[in-house]
């Protein structure tokens, strides 16, 4: 270890000092403890009798643990208490009250879904990296720093799969289906047999899902109390590919649709330039979201398809023109002239 300290940068020596002390590990034997545990109960009796603990471990045998180091604070507890015997009495110093309530189970990481996989028997190594790369490219999850978040298309599939091919999210059916297909890659199973009788229960299940299940069932998730813009209808919560949005209920007949995030209202007009008018027909521009995020549509869309990028207030110091806000390939956020080919200014920002 000392050897390769001096040859190694601070990175490599962390990595390499990882894989080591896993390596002596795995052959060394397990730790050895003793678990000593004293239960405490009021001297006076009380209409509701409460139990209080203290315990402590003693370590025997360090085992493997010695790689990583042993804790000391453990053997000084142990050490306090041992000395408690049967019928000793002790003064209350203060009560500490602390209200906890339950968390709900943390959201997968990449590295903690593959975890998730490889529990249930799902997916082999060279698979997982699709699988991630595939519910992150259809819109089923999205990416919030290492968390992934579903998404309201990830729900609305989910729901819909679970109600009618309910053998297809079954987490032992697709690991029993993983297993026969590596039999098969093995010369242990017929592929044929099997397959069979797998794909003939799924064309029963798809032909009764596309007579049975209507579009509306689908990407219709509630009613809502708004009012069609254009019919003065009622509006609905309509999920689409972008997201949910409020539709009219009376489309196809008619298509009056809203931002269900609150349009203007939601937009930060410090940042943000307001755009009034559509740069093609001059009418109203409207604000609306996509997989890119907003931007502004005229209101006469489909006859009019004037658009205008999210513009920020600040300006190019090279043109004159507004920045935008855009994204790298390498998934970056950057500041960048709205006059893009022709100015290719990118503002600069200071890291802190």
């Amino acid at each position: 270890m000392e050897i390769s300290k001096g040859k190694l940068n601070n990175d490599e020596f962390r990595l390499y000092s990882l894989i080591w002390k896993r390596a002596v590990s795995s052959q060394m034997e397990s730790k050895r403890v003793e678990n000593l545990s004293i239960y405490f109960q009021p001297v006076k009796k009380l209409t509701n009798m409460y139990t209080f603990s203290v315990g402590a471990q003693k370590t025997l045998f360090d085992g493997f643990r010695v790689i990583y180091g042993n804790s000391k604070e453990e053997n000084e507890l142990i050490q306090e208490i041992s000395n408690v015997k049967i019928e000793d009495t002790f003064k209350k110093d203060e009560f500490v009250t602390e209200q906890k309530f339950t968390q709900p189970p943390a959201r997968f990481t990449e590295a903690t879904l593959v975890k998730e996989l490889e529990s249930l028997g799902i997916g082999r190594p060279s698979t997982y990296a699709t699988i991630i790369s595939t519910i992150q490219a259809r819109g089923y999850v999205t990416k919030d720093g290492k968390f992934l978040l579903p998404t309201d298309i990830g729900r609305v599939v989910t729901h819909f799969l679970k109600k009618n091919f309910s053998d297809l999210v079954d987490y032992k059916y697709t690991a029993n289906v993983e297993d026969k297909l590596d039999d098969i890659a093995k010369g242990k199973q017929e592929y044929v047999p099997f397959l069979d009788q797998q794909y003939k229960p799924l064309i029963k299940d798809i032909e009764k899902a596309d007579k049975e299940v209507k579009k509306d069932d689908v990407v219709i998730l509630g009613n809502s109390d708004e009012k069609c813009p254009i019919c003065k209808s009622d509006m609905v919560v309509r999920l689409g590919r972008y997201g949910k949005f409020l539709s009219c209920s009376k489309f196809p007949d008619c298509k009056g649709m809203k931002d269900l995030d609150g349009g203007i209202e939601s937009l930060d007009l410090e940042k943000y330039l307001k755009v009034e008018k559509c740069p093609k027909c001059g009418s109203k521009m409207i604000l609306k979201n996509s997989k890119y995020g907003k931007f502004w549509a005229c209101e006469k869309y489909p006859e009019c398809k004037g658009t205008t990028p999210l513009l920020l207030k600040e300006k190019c110091p090279e043109c004159g023109e507004h920045l935008v806000e855009r994204r790298s390939k390498w998934g970056k956020t950057f500041k960048g002239c709205s006059g893009y080919p022709n100015c290719k200014y990118i503002k600069k920002e200071i890291k802190k």
